[in-house]
């Protein structure tokens, strides 16, 4: 449970946005927007991080709970 005013962050290395299932084709950049557009949550940082494991770059997103 997240209550308004939380921060949730979510690591990942960036080949997982093309090469996963669920977030290939936009499907998780999507649902993020969605989610701002109904008021769920508010996007604090999008940032993409070099070199995050292993010489794969990864992708950092925060958002905060409206």
């Amino acid at each position: 449970m997240l209550f308004s005013g939380g921060l949730i962050v979510l690591t990942m290395r960036e080949e997982y946005s093309w090469e996963a299932e669920e977030y290939k084709n936009n499907k998780l950049e999507n649902a993020i927007a969605k989610m701002a557009a109904n008021g769920k949550w508010k996007v604090l940082l999008r940032k993409r991080i070099r070199n995050y494991y292993r010489d794969k770059d990864g992708l950092v997103f925060v958002f905060e709970r409206i």
